[in-house]
């Protein structure tokens, strides 16, 4: 929804005066649409594993958390969008997937502390990055805030 809603946070900026464009409406539209069409969040059951599926785009990180069905089918539990600060746009492709698992397991924590995680990424290289234990300050710095989440990385296509 992020990249969705963001003509519309730029025309709503302070500095800006507001002008209603057709970008905008286009924006807005396509929000409407997306809502109508959003699946259905199932309560989170505490006796099942969790997994969590996060990416890193341009400007913009995400996550889903799911937990099976009876079918072993994923069910979205929960959502998480972000825009990126000027600053973190300017991170290479795995810091952004990095980044991606750790806003979004601090913003889940109270549903993930207490469970086993599966963290799915796209690429290997966010796995070596989590794992490696060749570290410098932000490396550790980041390798920090996710040492108390009991999880297993796997990679997948997403």
């Amino acid at each position: 929804f992020t990249a969705l809603v963001k003509p519309i946070t730029k025309m709503l900026k302070k500095s800006m005066a507001f002008k209603w464009t057709v970008e905008g409406k286009e924006s807005f539209e396509a929000i409407k649409e997306a809502i109508s069409q959003a699946p259905t969040l199932i309560n989170p059951d505490f006796s099942k594993d969790f997994i969590l599926y996060a990416f890193g785009g341009n400007d913009t990180i995400s996550a889903i958390l799911v937990q099976q069905n009876k079918d072993n089918d994923d069910q979205p539990t929960t959502f998480f969008n972000q825009s990126l600060d000027d600053y973190e746009v300017k991170y290479s492709f795995i810091e952004k997937h990095v980044l991606a698992v750790i806003r979004s397991l601090k913003k889940f924590k109270h549903l993930v502390s207490n469970n086993k995680v599966q963290l799915l990424v796209s690429h290997v290289g966010v796995k070596d990055f989590l794992l490696n234990k060749d570290l410098n300050e932000k490396r550790a710095g980041w390798i920090t805030r996710v040492m108390e989440y009991d999880f297993e990385i796997k990679i997948t296509k997403l």
